[in-house]
């Protein structure tokens, strides 16, 4: 339910108790009709949300056949990134998980949220499969997480923006017999740069990584799903795809906002078979390799006192939002007052030179050079 209806829903009902108001705008019974819509349409969309609920969201197991819920008791710690941290891991070492059925995909998985967001899930004890580019510290990545929460940690070294690179990677989990119930569609790549400096290869990447890849993995799970009546699918965007554009970095914000969309759409789709599509939209993250490799040390994002995010916070909202099938969530309150309230209160030309001099400090110079765009990229 759209939070603004809610929102101008409630500011509606507190002013109807002043009768003289109500007057003041219109005697007209037709008029009053209008004015009370937003707080029926409101009422109506909370209801059938909360009546039609059970039959969109499935239950998920985990590798122990137990329900998880967002009231499920956690028993682990959350596992320290050792390659970044002289300390060792101290965790206890866990039961093997007692089913190697149902897994739960996480792309991207190496690094950032996505290594996060496997964490989040094994210390709920899913099995996994994990995917990137990476084989080596995916390896050991994997090996990590079987010794400290005793699930089984299946790896797939694989490059989405390949030519049927999710085809591939769907039929590795048949041949495994690894049942998918859980896919979270994390890796993406930013490249900041005009959109003319950018090769015609570079931009066909970026495309393919950030969106088609998560389409065409949404498609061949999801049907999965449909057939079982039971999973989740979550895909990870981005603020920059929700706001009106994002200059020097046009194409990744595009590839995002042809994610919100997708996710919108799809979701409708999916609820008919009680697999819930998440969408989840994070601002800025802290302890990741985005500012270094899209040059943005100096963007004044990182150094705003309060609203960063960690890997982990995004992860454990992820995980949440997920458990309770949610349609969209916009981590972290600083993020959603951008995305729901400024972005659509300011002027457009305000917004895009905003969100220009956040992915790149750069653009306004007292010496009128602009800086040559860099060939550096981040995986997500």
């Amino acid at each position: 339910m759209n939070w603004l209806v809610i929102f101008y829903s409630v500011i509606l009902l507190l002013l109807s108790f002043d009768v003289k108001f109500i007057n003041k705008i219109s005697t007209s019974r037709v008029n009053k009709l209008i004015y009370a819509f937003p707080i029926i349409a409101g009422l109506i969309s909370w209801s059938c949300d909360v009546l039609t609920r059970e039959s969109r969201v499935s239950s998920i197991y985990n590798a122990d056949n137990e329900i998880v819920n967002n009231q499920f008791q956690i028993n682990f710690d959350f596992l320290p990134d050792i390659s970044s941290s002289d300390e060792s891991i101290h965790l206890e070492k866990t039961p093997v998980a007692t089913s190697l059925k149902s897994y739960a995909l996480v792309t991207g998985a190496s690094r950032g949220i996505g290594r996060s967001i496997a964490i989040s899930l094994a210390r709920r004890r899913f099995n996994l499969i994990l995917v990137a580019k990476d084989h080596k510290r995916l390896e050991a990545f994997a090996t990590e997480l079987h010794e400290s929460y005793g699930v089984s940690v299946v790896t797939i070294s694989k490059d989405l923006s390949a030519d049927n690179a999710a085809q591939e990677i769907f039929q590795i989990t048949q041949d495994k017999g690894l049942e998918v119930d859980i896919l979270m569609s994390n890796a993406g790549m930013c490249r900041v740069g005009d959109v003319l400096d950018m090769s015609v290869d570079m931009i066909t990447y970026l495309t393919r990584l950030n969106f088609e890849s998560v389409v065409q993995l949404s498609n061949l799970f999801g049907n999965e799903m449909k057939l079982r009546r039971k999973g989740r699918i979550v895909i990870i965007s981005s603020l920059t795809g929700s706001v009106m554009g994002v200059p020097t970095a046009a194409v990744y914000a595009a590839n995002k906002a042809g994610l919100n969309s997708f996710s919108a759409s799809f979701g409708k789709e999916m609820e008919a078979h009680a697999v819930p599509v998440t969408l989840i939209i994070p601002g800025a993250v802290t302890n990741t390799n985005f500012s270094k490799m899209a040059q943005m040390e100096k963007a004044f994002i990182w150094d705003f006192p309060i609203g960063i995010l960690t890997p982990e916070i995004v992860a454990e909202s992820t995980v949440q939002a997920m458990i309770a099938g949610k349609r969209e969530v916009v981590i972290g309150w600083l993020n959603v007052i951008m995305a729901r309230i400024v972005n659509h209160l300011l002027p457009k030309s305000w917004i895009l030179t905003l969100c220009e001099l956040s992915f790149n400090p750069f653009v306004i110079n007292w010496k009128n050079k602009r800086k040559t765009p860099h060939e550096d990229a981040k995986e997500l």
